[in-house]
């Protein structure tokens, strides 16, 4: 068992969480494009594939391909995939993480699988922060690619007036909650790979020497490397193990006896 059992399981809780908040953030909204002043309307797009369009109050959602944004769409797809992908061993990362409080040998794969599901919590947004101003360009989202003016075809954050028009964009919940789920893995695979699992102790690091050895007391007695008693009246203290002995003898067989229980006892 970990030395630190509830630490094994704090952090399989936090692994836990990371995947349970990749895979809520593809239903969230990811972006989101707005125009104020004469009229107001908006856009939002999702990872499970809808675009939400809004208009003088008005909200409807469609599909990215009605919307005719097939390069947007086929970007949002590949983004769910990875926070799929991320969710998944975000799950199972957090889930052997739990168990390694029990069973230490679990730590490893649930630190592989927390390090995994950080990678794709990071690189889901990072690649729609990269890759998305040309997928709006190439899908000449109306209005979108007017050379000389910033758009979202040209910045992925950005705000642009004309006309007494006011037009914003930029991320949306679920882009951030991605880079909060990687946050929450960073931690907890440190706190599992600093989780060192107890070390049975050794017969010399128990205070049971091998028998047959030697060695005399003087301050101290010596069996091997470990000193075990002290000097004290009468006879000598074991101080590990808490008992006393009448002779440094009586301490050897004690301890042959302790390794040995068929030994005869006299």
């Amino acid at each position: 068992m970990d030395r630190y059992p509830k630490r094994a399981v704090l952090a399989g809780a936090l692994i836990l969480a990371v995947g349970v908040l990749l895979l809520v953030s593809i239903a969230l909204p990811w972006y989101g494009i707005e125009l104020t002043g004469r009229q107001s309307d908006s856009f939002s797009f999702s990872p499970d594939g809808q675009v939400t369009v809004s208009f003088q109050g008005t909200s409807a959602s469609t599909s990215f391909s009605t919307g005719h944004l097939n390069a947007t769409g086929g970007l949002y797809t590949a983004v769910a995939a990875l926070l799929a992908l991320g969710g998944i061993f975000g799950l199972l990362g957090g889930s052997l993480g739990i168990a390694s409080g029990w069973r230490p040998n679990y730590r490893r794969g649930a630190a592989v699988l927390g390090i995994l599901g950080l990678l794709f919590a990071i690189l889901a947004p990072v690649a729609l922060l990269l890759a998305q101003p040309g997928a709006i360009s190439t899908d000449a989202l109306a209005g979108r690619s007017t050379g000389g003016i910033s758009t979202p075809a040209s910045s992925f954050f950005g705000s642009a007036s004309m006309n007494g028009q006011t037009e914003s964009w930029g991320p949306s919940v679920g882009w951030y909650l991605a880079f909060v789920a990687g946050a929450l893995s960073l931690v907890g695979t440190i706190l599992l790979l600093r989780n060192r699992p107890e070390e049975t102790p050794s017969d010399s690091d128990a205070g049971y020497p091998p028998s047959g050895g030697g060695g005399a007391p003087g301050g101290g007695f010596t069996i091997g490397s470990t000193s075990e008693m002290e000097e004290g009246a009468p006879g000598y203290v074991c101080t590990r193990c808490a008992l006393r002995f009448d002779s440094v003898s009586e301490f050897q067989r004690h301890v042959e006896v302790t390794h040995n229980p068929d030994a005869p006892q006299t």
